[in-house]
């Protein structure tokens, strides 16, 4: 049971992610089926799917950044040994964290300005901030993941485990 709990853990962000999209293409195959074989559109669909699309777009962006599949160029680490690809990895993340930063701020007022002014979804009458409202919240737990990472870093770094691999690696 335990170890079922940790894969569950493990995989939460992919799993919301996949929930997500399969809800989106069953919605939108529902959509086609109802305009083409009974020559009726609902609204409501399509609204609802750019939605769910938006939220598995940034709840996989959580996933991909725990799992260290973030853009990045290695191009110039390769060249580095496994120490000071450590290294730049670790300022790649700092770099990160501070567009994050910025970017949540400047989300988050977008989030408060449409709470304020009770903006609604056309056609779903949900208020546009819980949507949007994904946005700073998935780069906040993106920063959070790339803050775990670097803690990680740190301690191989301290612990010397990277010189021993650059050891094995000459020898």
């Amino acid at each position: 049971m335990k170890k079922k709990l940790f894969w569950l853990f493990d995989n939460l962000e992919y799993l919301l992610s996949m929930f997500c999209m399969g809800l989106m293409m069953c919605l939108l195959f529902i959509q086609v089926i109802s305009r083409y074989v009974f020559g009726y559109s609902l609204a409501f669909t399509e609204e609802i799917s750019v939605i769910l699309f938006i939220l598995s777009v940034y709840i996989g962006a959580i996933g991909g950044t725990r799992r260290g599949q973030h853009l990045k160029i290695e191009i110039l680490t390769t060249f580095l040994n496994k120490k000071g690809q450590t290294v730049c990895q670790i300022l790649s993340d700092l770099v990160f964290i501070v567009v994050n930063c910025f970017l949540s701020y400047g989300s988050f007022q977008v989030v408060t300005n449409l709470l304020h002014y009770g903006m609604q979804t056309p056609i779903t009458k949900l208020p546009k901030w819980i949507p949007y409202a994904v946005i700073p919240l998935a780069l906040v737990l993106i920063s959070i993941r790339l803050i775990q990472d670097i803690v990680i870093q740190i301690k191989k770094l301290k612990s010397g485990e990277l010189e021993s691999e650059t050891h094995e690696e000459e020898a």
